[in-house]
């Protein structure tokens, strides 16, 4: 009879094999629990949400690369408020190494790596942005990102009414609405009252219409309405030549009246060489009693026509010259109430230095040129006209 004999395993062997097993299981629930945490938006360092683009690798290891170094992301810019400009075709490892450069971040990496994560890298574009001081690396890579801290650029054509500018505004990007601007430029905005003089020569009832000076502006972020055009009214200030407002005196005309008629002169002009010789012939209108009958005034009283051409119609129909407006000078002796556009330097000044001449009419010359043929006699302008 054959003798069995019984091996057991050691309890021990037992205890120990459900003691690795719990404690595996410990090990994978804080690696899932880690992991979880690595994967998600929130936590005791709060990430913004990752790019959809991002690899589960990158994005695993780039939430945890920013968040061992959270502290330094937020880390506040020992800079003042400047500007930051990218380059068309920068790439985000140069931007981010000129950041460094220029002293806005601590750490071209960190910015960097920050971009990738939220996918600015691939939204970045080129301009001049605003950096306000004390923002972190986070702030700026979010606001260049985003451009909403890009600095617009409005330009502001000679001859443009103040509706055609607020109308422009929208398309630039600015934050300053039309009907902003334009409740703006009923008022006077002045923050330290070095306009207050420039002001007392606008009637009380008008707009700043002729005083919103044509130039190229910058917008930083934030800027209102009264701030844009109180800087648009101060270059119009700044802009006029020494001695321009007692030449335009000795003329006989009071400041609002000079930008009045250079806001004439603006419209009519297409050539800047001619301003002079068309201010010559106001003047010699004006001094003889003869009304000015100029097209951009029926124009600018006829105000926006959607289906003619919009704020200028062009052309004028027999009807528009009959038009009952004080701006009409065809009906109107004198020169109309205030300013029809907003006039450049060189309309400015062709009313402080008008050409000496005995002109009394001019029109529009038949080759196409921009230019005008003058006369001094109405028998000679009818023999200006093309086919005349």
């Amino acid at each position: 009879m054959t003798e069995r004999t019984n091996r057991r395993k050691p309890f021990g062997t037992y205890t120990r094999w459900i003691g690795a097993m719990f404690l595996g299981g410990i090990l994978l629930a804080l690696l899932a629990a880690g992991l979880m945490l690595l994967l998600s938006e929130d936590s005791g360092s709060p990430l913004p949400p990752a790019a959809g683009d991002l690899s589960t690798f990158n994005l695993v290891y780039l939430r945890a690369y920013l968040r061992f170094n959270y502290d330094s992301l937020n880390l506040p810019s020992a800079r003042s408020d400047g500007v930051f400009e990218i380059q068309q075709g920068e790439t985000a490892t140069e931007i981010c190494a000129r950041l460094k450069q220029e002293g806005w971040v601590g750490d071209s990496d960190l910015i960097c790596r920050y971009l990738h994560y939220t996918g600015g890298d691939r939204s970045i574009g080129s301009g001049m942005f605003l950096i306000h001081a004390g923002e972190n690396p986070a702030q700026i890579a979010d606001s260049l990102s985003s451009g909403k801290s890009k600095i617009r650029q409005v330009t502001v054509f000679p001859g443009w009414r103040q509706e055609e500018i607020a109308a422009a505004l929208p398309a630039t990007g600015v934050s300053i609405t039309s009907n902003d601007f334009l409740a703006s430029t009923g008022g006077r905005p002045d923050s330290n009252g070095s306009l207050a003089s420039l002001y007392a020569e606008i009637p009380s009832w008008a707009t700043l219409e002729g005083f919103l000076f044509p130039a190229e502006y910058r917008v930083v972020p934030g800027e209102t309405a009264d701030q844009f055009v109180e800087r648009m009214v101060v270059n119009f200030q700044q802009s006029l030549p020494a001695g321009w407002q007692s030449a335009v005196k000795s003329q006989g005309l009071s400041i609002y009246q000079a930008v009045t008629l250079a806001s004439i002169i603006q419209r009519e002009a297409m050539v800047e060489e001619e301003m002079p010789l068309i201010a010559s012939v106001y003047f010699n209108r004006l001094n003889l009693g003869m009304r000015l009958e100029a097209d951009p005034t029926v124009q600018y009283a006829l105000g926006f026509q959607s289906d003619r051409g919009g704020w200028w119609t062009n052309p004028l129909w027999p009807a528009d010259f009959g038009l009952d407006s004080p701006y009409n000078t065809y009906l109107y002796y004198g020169l109309p109430p205030g300013p029809i556009s907003n006039p450049g330097s060189a309309a400015l000044q062709a009313v402080a230095e008008p050409a000496q001449t005995s002109y009394l009419f001019f029109r529009a010359a038949c080759d196409g040129s921009g230019r005008h043929n003058f006369a001094e006699t109405y028998i000679q302008h009818l023999a200006n006209a093309c086919g005349g």
